[in-house]
């Protein structure tokens, strides 16, 4: 009972600081959009700590005061920092966190450029890899090698394969 509690009272001083339902709602699809937020976390505490670090800005804040703030173990407020630091959300500064970016925006227009480098970067691999295997022909045409089943090649598929590597 304690622990459905201390959830009602953080969700009441959420809404004390001016929190809207709404924005709770918005703020628990970002967090799992970004992957950050699973189902299994049906009281919402990951977003409980994202938002109490984002209100605090750059202020940096400790597990326990984070803990004293939710009304959450310390123990899941330490499991969620290390997962938000991991995705680069939160930084660790001498045992205290804080969000790492000014805002949302920020945070979001940086995750595109980095996935869109990424993904470049990816292509460049994937050619690479193409042209060391020699899986594109001097028309820069990839060519297919078909084998059916998931077996060991009979000779007929042997000969097969061996043709379309000619």
């Amino acid at each position: 009972m304690k622990k459905k509690n201390a959830i009602v009272v953080q969700k009441a001083r959420l809404s004390d600081m001016g929190a809207s339902f709404a924005d709770d709602e918005e703020l628990s699809r970002l967090c799992r959009l970004l992957r950050i937020a699973s189902e299994r976390d049906t009281g919402g505490t990951v977003v409980q700590v994202v938002r109490i670090l984002v209100e605090k800005g750059k202020a940096p804040v400790g597990s326990s005061d984070l803990s004293r703030e939710t009304g959450l173990n310390r123990i899941t407020i330490l499991h969620h920092l290390k997962r938000l630091e991991g995705a680069g959300i939160v930084e660790k500064r001498n045992s205290q966190y804080q969000f790492a970016y000014d805002n949302f925006e920020d945070m979001v227009e940086m995750m595109r450029r980095e996935t869109a480098r990424m993904f470049e970067e990816m292509e460049e691999m994937a050619k690479k890899i193409d042209e060391d295997f020699a899986m594109v022909d001097q028309y820069g045409e990839g060519r297919r090698i078909e084998i059916a089943g998931r077996g060991q090649a009979n000779a007929a598929q042997k000969r097969k394969i061996r043709r379309a590597g000619d």
